[in-house]
């Protein structure tokens, strides 16, 4: 069986998490699926001790890493390990966000952990703006446009259930406490031009997705570079 490890801040069992959470673990399922052994560690356990003990000819695939050492990711490039990048948001940025620079091209003196990013074997990204702010940036980087998030078969068939359910005639903002989601540019946006709307959430995406359905509307209006 083959073996790879899966390093990342929180996995989905850990608590009920966003996005990038669930996205992790579907390739997690899908590589068990496929007969992968897949080793969970948390960034915050994955040390150049623990590295070296795993040895530096395994493959890793490394999603949010935040909590990862200084020191880990520098061990990682110093001995070639083999691994990929999971790419969610803009890790290379210090302040994570493109849309703050022309063309999303931040100065060089903004960039952070650049030698991590070109020293993996792929960078997998999940939309062609995403690309675009990636390799505007680090045009070193082998970056490979995955044009999708991922989720599972069920939450697929129920997005494709409810493309006819009945409209109400408002709008649906996302009630979120992430300032850069944009809650209150939308609340604004619809307040100045005088759309009813409702701030929704949703216990899981299942719950969030039927409720978003019955909206005849989204605003969205996130202020930074969504990565999908």
């Amino acid at each position: 069986m083959k073996q790879v490890y899966f390093i990342t801040d929180f996995f989905y069992d850990d608590f009920s998490l966003g996005g990038a959470e669930l996205a992790d673990h579907e390739v997690i399922k899908g590589l068990e699926k496929a007969g992968v052994s897949v080793g969970k560690i948390n960034t915050r356990f994955f040390t150049p001790s623990l590295l070296e003990h795993l040895g530096y000819d395994q493959f890793f695939i490394v999603s949010n890493f935040m909590q990862l050492r200084k020191s880990t990711m520098a061990a990682m490039v110093r001995h070639s390990v083999n691994y990929v990048i999971y790419e969610h948001d803009h890790k290379y940025l210090m302040h994570r966000n493109p849309t703050h620079y022309v063309d999303y091209k931040a100065p060089k003196h903004h960039l952070m952990n650049v030698d991590f990013y070109n020293q993996a074997q792929v960078v997998y990204c999940q939309s062609k703006l995403h690309e675009k702010c990636i390799t505007t940036n680090l045009p070193d980087a082998q970056v490979i446009n995955l044009g999708a998030s991922l989720w599972d078969d069920d939450f697929y068939e129920l997005v494709s259930s409810l493309n006819f359910s009945q409209k109400n005639g408002r709008a649906a903002i996302l009630q979120s406490p992430v300032d850069h989601k944009g809650q209150k540019e939308a609340v604004h946006f619809c307040q100045q031009r005088n759309i009813p709307y409702d701030l929704i959430q949703g216990e899981n995406p299942t719950d969030l997705i039927t409720k978003l359905s019955r909206y005849t509307a989204l605003v969205f209006l996130p202020i930074l570079a969504e990565t999908f």
